[in-house]
């Protein structure tokens, strides 16, 4: 917990790391499902 407050001034390039993260990883679980359900 005291690492977040301690990279208070370098949150904004976390942030959008974590942000791109979310979205490949939300892109990834979108793709593997849309072709689970056509395979299906």
């Amino acid at each position: 917990m005291s690492k977040k407050s301690d990279t208070v001034q370098t949150g904004d390039h976390s942030n959008v790391f974590v942000y791109v993260a979310t979205l490949l990883i939300a892109g990834a679980a979108a793709v593997v499902a849309f072709f689970r359900r056509r395979n299906a």
